[in-house]
């Protein structure tokens, strides 16, 4: 939800980009336990908005 209200404000937001960087800085972390689903950053509102 976040990232839709974010992109609906403001589009050139780095959000996504930020969220990635902090869970590839720490591994450890479980996106799941997140409430992430398995290959969330393959779902359509996690990929860049650029292409």
């Amino acid at each position: 939800m976040i990232q839709y209200f974010l992109f609906t404000v403001s589009p050139n937001n780095t959000f996504e980009d930020k969220l990635k960087a902090l869970l590839v800085a720490y591994p450890n972390i479980d996106a799941g336990a997140m409430g992430f689903p398995d290959s969330w950053e393959n779902e359509d509102i996690w990929k860049s908005k650029s292409n």
